[in-house]
């Protein structure tokens, strides 16, 4: 059971009271997605991760707190296309306006994960073409996380299963085997491995479809490791 609870916030940037709903608790039932989105019922709070105000356009996590950038941001061009590109649900939208703010302020991980967001509002909308702008995104993102050491999971290798996973559903299929194949090279657990392992096998048949931690097939049938790099 999920549960809720309103309250209002004060905008960070122009001061306007907003009424807000907040998650109090939730639960989560079954096999995770392979890039790690819970199942119900904790898949279905999305839309409470983001907050938008509707006098500046604000959005983010907590639209009470805001960087010092962030006004700028706002008020920039490609931020108020993003906020205005009807062609995306308005959910992707304040996800990726809070990714464009995460960015400019060097935040990385928060900037992917954001995007990564945006590409499920957009899979939940059945934006195909959407979900694949946001997955390419995400991925350009998580990499720079990666280049800036902040770390966006729990280990590298579950970094890199993630990538692999992103790369894979947005089609770009030997960039999601190069991913995995990195990721076996960081000593994962044995369940990531076998996530990478499963990510080879789909992108190899070109499969971009999504799959969850209940598709994985037994160890012995997954592909060998790769070699090391000389």
């Amino acid at each position: 059971m999920t549960t809720f609870f309103d309250t209002t916030m004060q905008c960070a940037l122009c001061g306007q009271t907003v009424h807000v709903r907040l998650i109090a608790s939730t639960i989560a039932f079954g096999p995770s997605d392979l890039d790690t989105r819970p199942p119900p019922l904790a898949r279905t709070t999305l839309a409470y991760d983001m907050m938008c105000c509707p006098g500046c356009g604000y959005c983010a996590p907590k639209i009470e707190k805001a960087p010092p950038q962030a006004a700028a941001i706002v008020a920039s061009t490609a931020y108020q296309e993003t906020r205005h590109h009807t062609t995306l649900p308005e959910l992707a939208r304040s996800f990726l306006c809070w990714s464009q703010i995460a960015e400019a302020t060097h935040a990385y991980d928060k900037a992917g994960w954001a995007a990564l967001k945006a590409a499920w509002a957009c899979d939940d909308a059945c934006a195909t073409e959407g979900a694949i702008q946001c997955r390419e995104r995400a991925a350009h993102l998580f990499q720079l996380a990666q280049a800036h050491k902040q770390p966006f999971a729990d280990d590298a290798a579950s970094e890199y299963a993630i990538l692999a996973d992103v790369w894979r559903r947005s089609r770009h299929f030997q960039k999601a085997i190069d991913a995995a194949e990195e990721g076996l090279r960081h000593t994962p657990s044995s369940l990531v491995k076998q996530v990478l392992q499963f990510q080879i096998t789909l992108a190899r048949q070109q499969d971009a479809a999504l799959y969850t931690t209940a598709n994985l097939p037994p160890a012995s049938n997954a592909p060998p490791t790769p070699a090391e790099h000389n």
